[in-house]
C-alpha cells in the first residue's frame, strides 16, 4: 500500500474547513485512508468519490456527502499519488458501476417475473409516465402527450 505525505483541506458542503494540516494518504484497491498529525483518521471506499478534480500541484477529491478532501503539499511524489490514486478511484468505479448494474438487471427480473404474473401491474407499468430512463426523450414525450390529450 503505497503512503504520501503532505497536506489537506477536509472542507463541509458550504466550503468551511472541517479539519486541515499535515497527513499521510494510503489507499489500497477499494479505499482510501488519511491520517492527520493529530486527530483521527479519515477512511473510506474509493467509490464514495464523485469527483476526482486535478490541479496545479492540488487534488481534490468531491465525496458524494458534499464534503470535499483538498490534498497538496505533497512535493515530487505528488505525480504519483495523482496517477495511482486515479487509476484506482477508476477500477473501483468500474466495480461499482458493475455492481449496480448487476442489482438492476436482478431487480428488473423481479418486476419481469410479477408483470408476467399480474396483469394489472403490467398495465400500470407500461403507463407510468415516470419512465423516462428507459426511452428516448422523444418516445417519453411522444408517450406523455398521448397521456395528456386523454384530458
Amino acid at each position: 500500500m503505497p503512503t504520501f505525505s503532505g497536506k489537506f483541506k477536509y472542507l463541509n458542503s458550504d466550503g468551511s474547513a472541517a479539519q486541515a494540516g499535515p497527513c499521510r494518504v494510503m489507499f489500497e484497491a477499494e479505499t482510501l485512508t488519511l491520517t492527520p498529525a493529530s486527530g483521527a483518521p479519515l477512511a473510506f471506499d474509493l467509490g464514495d468519490i464523485d469527483a476526482f478534480i486535478s490541479g496545479d500541484y492540488e487534488l481534490t477529491l468531491a465525496l458524494y456527502t458534499g464534503k470535499k478532501i483538498v490534498l497538496f503539499q505533497f512535493g515530487k511524489t505528488f505525480q504519483d499519488l495523482r496517477h495511482d490514486l486515479l487509476e484506482a478511484y477508476r477500477k473501483r468505479l468500474v466495480q461499482c458501476l458493475l455492481l449496480e448494474d448487476l442489482e438492476e438487471i436482478t431487480r428488473f427480473r423481479r418486476c419481469a417475473i410479477a408483470c408476467r404474473k399480474i396483469p394489472e401491474l403490467r398495465q400500470l407499468r407500461a403507463s407510468f409516465l415516470g419512465r423516462a430512463i428507459h426511452t428516448s426523450p422523444q418516445a417519453w414525450e411522444k408517450q406523455l402527450n398521448g397521456f395528456l390529450e386523454t384530458f
